[in-house]
């Protein structure tokens, strides 16, 4: 009966045919096929080829699932389910099977959970905070997708900066397909509430803001444009999280009349919780009216001058209008802009400053953070990946050894007909019980995590605090996360199980002896992985750690160590810039008399600190320069006295002396690098150049150079920078600096002479300047701290997974050891043959992390500073760390062969 020439002669379908065949059972295939061929020939004689192919068709295809019943439905338990019921039946059972297997080994079970519960917590909690500070939702906004940010150029070329009060009106009337823009610029304030005074971060908006924005009060009601101009306008909405710090969260605050910088304001409602600022990525503690911290509640001059760029603008898209359009419509305004007011929208190339339209979206953390934010937050879920896949590896490489000591069990279900895909399942459901109850704990720490980082402060009286939610889309990548951690450490071994050598395994049973070494590519392969992690890890923290080194050995120019600073700003006195001179020489004079106060100074800003109020000026040399001579430089107004309590060398002419006072010519203290910039290889003594205040200039002369210091940020390239006299360049916002013997000692002085102004707004509470420059290197020691928790987490680890690997192929090899030991080989060869092993696998991973570290931090190199991605002392330390750790994890099983005895081995065997 020739399938061929049946098939050729009388025209059976062969497509059918061949379906059908594939689906067959080989015992039931002939005789079925068989039955249907002589039914299709009496079709064809009966009613023709054409019916009899139609009828061979839907009998094959009313047998396919009858035949695939019978391939798969064989051999009671050891069978393929039919039903989804059934199917979940056995599910369920391997699962039984599964817990019943670790309650004979609960050390297995408890070394599963922790490992991949602090991988995926870990994993989850940076996935959280990357979330919440790069990309946050927009809560509280209504039709977020028609609002957009209108930012402004600098002078120094970017293109996200802020506008001024006085550009608002050109911008509403300029870009018609907005409805309205409305602006926010940044305050600070101090406020006491039944929990003691707090200082508040917050924004003093336009009253248009929130109909602009939607948001709504959660108790409450905000303010709006009608009741400011018909009211006081000292009215204030507070932030979620500030309520629950200042009133617990009582219902009554609301009404409650507060000292908020120094003047009485009523507190009309509460922001509901999650609402961000549209300044820094964090939440927003109080909104006031633009103008309300002014006498009279108007807007004064400082505000109304053009040439204050301090208000973040946002603006809503009327229906039907594009992001293109108003873009197209900003351009036109600038260039409008330009041409009213040229000195003041040029930038420091001679180019026209743009607008530059953004969607909320990409809005909600300032485009230029946002980069940087997203690398760190990339470098910390690299991390946190890193030390999932060691951990994921080290459980695989736990759960191989568990499959080969069950060698002959899983040998024993093939010879009873179990197939390879039954025991890939059965060992695949032995990682669900595991895997379920790290997700529980992964879930658990990445709460605590996130409630611990919520209620952390920083090092500086500044209240910034994270805000990250184990909300649903972290569940749901933590649920994720879980089921990739649990295939990946279960595949591996459920490959391994299923690989299993029937007459090899049954033999082994029986003490011949172990398999080869060959035989543990798949273990190795996991060794090889977590090495390379581990390594990544520590030359990682290793970079970090010398960054750190070094950032802070750098030359800053100043010595901060033994001053206490601490913040004032009285422009709610309405003073004269004169009777605010007579109030600050009085000021200094008081603080200095102070017992244990050797000097005492105050400063527009403090360098290297928080504490930076906008000291960027546009500079050039001679008395009425062109608009294309104008470079940037930094600038700060100190009162005589601060120049040598910093210890700033002062290399040519003086510092500033009490005779640099309000009636005297105009005089200033510049840097080197402005030196060279304008005046190279010349005498700078003496020599006018020009600040640009607003749209007119105020020359000054240079009476004294110092040495180039660190002004913004430590890896900043040396910056022109100008020291002026607080007596001629006043401002009622200052800081207050003291000198002891220690910074301690004058700290509670400080404390007190703030206290004696309560309800001044506070930038910076009473502090250690130290303490306040070393915030400079805050990332610094969290990634260092980060990876190098991470690295020894990973160490740990991958040395656990080395000692398996190490102490498993001891075992496996006793009978072969021994003999060669017998027949006169020196213990000393065999044990370095085996500890060979484990140090050539680690040396693989380490010299993988390492080429993946050097790879990676070419691309982060702006994070590191004065070190390469190839610094050879990171590199020597993680290599000998590294070393040590593999060298101990291979020689401790190892030495168990110098205690071998040869006969009883043998006699065993």
């Amino acid at each position: 009966m020739g399938d061929s020439k049946r098939e050729g002669t009388h025209g059976i379908p062969r497509v059918s045919r061949w379906l059908l065949a594939r689906c067959l059972h080989d015992d039931d295939r002939r005789f079925a096929l068989a039955d249907l061929e002589e039914e299709f020939d009496e079709a064809v004689a009966a009613s023709g080829l054409r019916r009899a192919r139609a009828q061979y068709r839907r009998q094959v295809f009313a047998s396919l699932g009858p035949a695939l019943r019978g391939r798969f439905g064989r051999t009671g338990s050891n069978t393929l389910t039919r039903t989804p019921d059934s199917i979940l039946r056995a599910v369920l059972a391997d699962v039984r099977t599964s817990v019943r297997g670790y309650a004979r080994t609960p050390l297995v079970l408890v070394v599963t959970v922790l490992s991949l519960g602090v991988g995926i917590g870990a994993s989850s909690l940076a996935f959280a905070l990357f979330r919440s500070v790069v990309y946050p939702s927009p809560v509280g906004l209504e039709a977020p997708e028609q609002l957009v940010t209108l930012y402004r150029g600098t002078p120094d070329g970017e293109r996200h900066g802020h506008q001024a009060w006085a550009d608002l009106d050109a911008l509403r009337e300029g870009i018609p397909q907005l409805v309205d823009v409305a602006g926010a610029s940044m305050i600070n304030a101090s406020v006491e509430g039944p929990l003691g005074r707090q200082t508040l971060l917050g924004e003093e908006v336009t009253p248009n803001y929130f109909d602009l924005t939607g948001i709504h009060a959660a108790a409450g009601r905000v303010f709006s444009p009608e009741e400011i101009r018909s009211g006081d306008p000292r009215v204030a909405v507070l932030g979620y999280d500030a309520w629950q710090r200042v009133f617990g969260g009582s219902v009554d605050a609301v009404g409650q009349v507060v000292r908020l910088a120094g003047l009485s304001f009523t507190i009309i409602g509460v922001a509901p919780e999650g609402v961000r600022s549209r300044l820094i990525p964090f939440p927003t503690d109080v909104w006031v009216p633009v103008g309300s911290l002014s006498a009279g509640g108007v807007i004064n001059e400082e505000r109304r001058d053009p040439s204050s760029r301090g208000f973040l603008t946002l603006g809503r898209l009327r229906t039907g209008a594009t992001i293109v359009q108003a873009q197209s419509s900003a351009s036109r305004t600038a260039e409008a802009l330009h041409d009213e007011r040229p000195v003041l929208w040029t930038d420091d190339a001679g180019r026209a400053q743009p607008i530059t339209v953004v969607s909320e979206a990409g809005s909600r953390v300032r485009p230029e953070l946002r980069a940087g934010g997203s690398l760190i937050g990339a470098f910390f879920l690299l991390a946190a990946g890193l030390v999932l896949a060691v951990a994921c590896s080290n459980v695989a490489g736990l759960f191989i050894a568990r499959a080969r000591k069950r060698r002959a069990e899983l040998a024993l279900r093939r010879s009873l007909g179990a197939t390879r895909g039954r025991l890939i399942r059965m060992m695949l459901a032995e990682g669900v019980v595991p895997g379920t109850l790290a997700g529980i704990l992964g879930v658990s720490i990445a709460y605590l995590g996130t409630e611990a980082i919520g209620a952390l402060t920083l090092p500086v009286d500044v209240p910034l605090r994270l805000d990250a939610d184990v909300d649903g889309l972290v569940l749901a990548v933590t649920f994720l996360t879980t089921v990739a951690a649990g295939l990946a450490f279960s595949i591996a071994p459920a490959l391994e199980g299923a690989r299993v050598d029937l007459y090899a395994a049954l033999k082994s049973a029986r003490g011949t002896g172990g398999g080869r070494r060959s035989r543990f590519r798949i273990k190795d392969g996991l060794v090889v992985a977590q090495c390379a992690a581990t390594a990544t890890l520590l030359f990682g923290a290793a970079l970090f750690f010398r960054t750190l080194d070094v950032a802070t050995d750098v030359d800053l120019g100043f010595d901060p160590d033994g001053i206490a600073v601490a913040s004032r700003d009285i422009s709610t006195r309405e003073l004269s810039d004169r009777e605010g001179v007579q109030f600050v020489r009085r000021l200094r004079d008081r603080m200095a008399s102070l017992p244990e106060v050797r000097a005492a100074a105050i400063s527009r800003s403090l360098e290297l600190t928080l504490y930076q109020m906008g000291t960027s000026v546009s500079v050039a040399a001679g008395v009425e320069p062109a608009s294309d001579q104008l470079a940037e430089a930094w600038r700060n107004a100190v009162t005589p006295g601060y120049i040598e309590m910093m210890d700033i060398p002062v290399i040519a002419g003086r510092a500033l002396l009490e005779s640099d006072d309000e009636d005297a010519e105009s005089v200033a203290v510049v840097n080197e690098t402005f030196v060279e910039r304008h005046w190279p290889g010349e005498d700078p003594l003496d020599r006018v150049f020009s600040v640009r205040v607003g749209e007119a200039y105020v020359a000054y002369r240079v009476v004294g150079v110092v040495a180039d210091g660190t002004y913004r940020d430590f890896d900043d390239p040396p910056t022109p920078f100008v020291f002026t006299s607080l007596y001629q360049d006043f401002t009622p916002r200052f800081a207050i600096a003291l000198e002891g013997s220690t910074a301690e000692a004058v700290l509670p002085l400080l404390r007190s002479e703030i206290d004696l102004d309560e309800g001044e707004v506070q930038m910076v509470g009473p502090s250690v300047l130290a303490d306040q420059v070393s915030f400079q290197f805050m990332h610094l020691r969290i990634a260092s701290t980060v990876l190098g928790w991470g690295g020894i987490f990973g160490l740990l680890l991958a040395a656990m997974g080395l000692y398996g690997v190490v102490a498993f192929a001891v075992a496996q090899r006793a009978r072969e050891m021994a003999l060669r030991i017998a027949l006169g080989a020196e213990r000393l060869d065999v044990t370095r043959a085996v500890a060979r092993e484990g140090l050539t696998l680690a040396a693989i991973g380490v010299v993988v992390g390492v080429v993946f570290v050097v790879w990676v931090a070419r691309f982060g190199q702006g994070i590191l500073f004065g070190v390469r991605p190839t610094d050879p002392v990171a590199l020597i330390g993680t290599l000998g760390v590294l070393f040590a750790v593999t060298l101990t994890a291979t020689l401790v099983p190892a030495r168990q062969i110098l205690r071998v005895d040869p006969m009883a081995t043998l006699g065993r065997e």
